[in-house]
């Protein structure tokens, strides 16, 4: 259905998925999904509790694979790759946010932030030097030595950015970030989201439930029961 479009709206489609379906036993989670994302472009995904976002969004990142379809991001496509790059795409163009943050405790904030990178082979003083610089670009410079349990939810959650930002992905999939926060916090996170994805170019994928999280997105898609229930075209 998708195989020649290459450019959707004058901009390059970077993530497509054709006819994707998903099942944990008897139950079908996604059913026969489509949908094409522009390189750059910033998506919602909506929908109530079990209309199969957040398992896209696991599907998008490599982490369940499957089980008919075809899912893209850039050249490579998920379902024929091994786990090896799988892994390699994993760390290299895709990071994820969450809403529990998944913070590593043990390691300070600017530790945190520099740790996607050292996985990465980079040397640690050129890591620590990029986690430095991801440290003010999220408004952390101040709490670098400090520990995840030592953070408010909104510093926890400006430290996952920077870890996740730091490696320079270009796919940032984000799973209801604001949803673990006050509101006067997650509009600032949200906003934190909205300028370094534009400033870098990033695609972004966020599921959420709130009306308000949609504003900084381009485009808002429904889901229902595993399906896409609105327009998927920008």
């Amino acid at each position: 259905m998708f195989q020649g479009l290459a450019r959707l709206g004058g901009m390059t489609a970077y993530v497509t998925l054709e006819h994707v379906s998903k099942s944990y036993g008897d139950r079908e989670v996604l059913a026969g999904v489509s949908l094409v994302i522009s390189a750059g472009e910033r998506v919602a995904l909506m929908g109530p509790s079990g209309s199969g976002k957040s398992t896209l969004l696991n599907c998008l990142g490599g982490i369940d694979r499957f089980d008919r379809g075809v899912i893209r991001i850039g050249d490579v496509d998920l379902g024929s790759a091994s786990g090896e790059a799988l892994t390699r795409l994993r760390r290299k163009q895709i990071a994820t946010v969450f809403q529990f943050f998944h913070l590593l405790p043990t390691l300070s904030v600017l530790e945190n932030a520099a740790f996607p990178l050292l996985l990465n082979g980079i040397p640690e003083k050129e890591a620590l030097a990029k986690g430095r610089e991801w440290m003010e670009r999220t408004g952390l410079t101040h709490r670098m030595t400090a520990y995840p349990d030592q953070l408010s939810g909104g510093e926890m959650q400006r430290c996952a950015i920077a870890r996740a930002l730091a490696a320079g992905p270009k796919l940032l999939l984000a799973d209801e970030p604001t949803g673990n926060l006050d509101s006067s916090t997650g509009d600032k996170i949200l906003d934190l989201l909205e300028t370094l994805t534009r400033e870098q170019g990033i695609t972004l994928v966020m599921v959420t439930h709130s009306e308000t999280a949609t504003r900084i997105c381009d485009r808002t898609v429904h889901m229902l029961d595993g399906k896409v229930v609105e327009p998927v075209t920008a």
